[in-house]
């Protein structure tokens, strides 16, 4: 809900005027950028867990990062979010 809240007041404030074509609303291009996150909320869980079983020296990957890798918007492998942590923090 705060994504969206956040969205309407982008959308208020921005200085483009009135847009016709959807697809150039600053509304819809926040609205596009939102995560998802379509399965049980335990998949997600043992995504993580097995992350850090499988890579034990990426211990000090923050959980918060392993749920945005893992989201249905990123969905991102395992492997990629280590390469993407070794290589210095990059978004995953």
């Amino acid at each position: 809900m705060g994504f969206r809240a956040g969205c309407l007041q982008y959308s208020f404030v921005d200085p483009s005027g009135e847009v016709l074509d959807l697809n150039k609303s600053p509304l819809q291009k926040c609205m596009l950028q939102q995560l998802s996150f379509g399965k049980p909320a335990n998949a997600y869980a043992e995504a993580i867990t097995s992350f850090y079983n499988r890579f034990p020296t990426d211990s000090d990957v923050p959980n918060a990062w392993l749920i945005l890798a893992f989201s249905d918007s990123e969905n991102k492998t395992p492997e990629q979010i280590d390469v993407a942590w070794r290589e210095g923090h990059r978004h995953p």
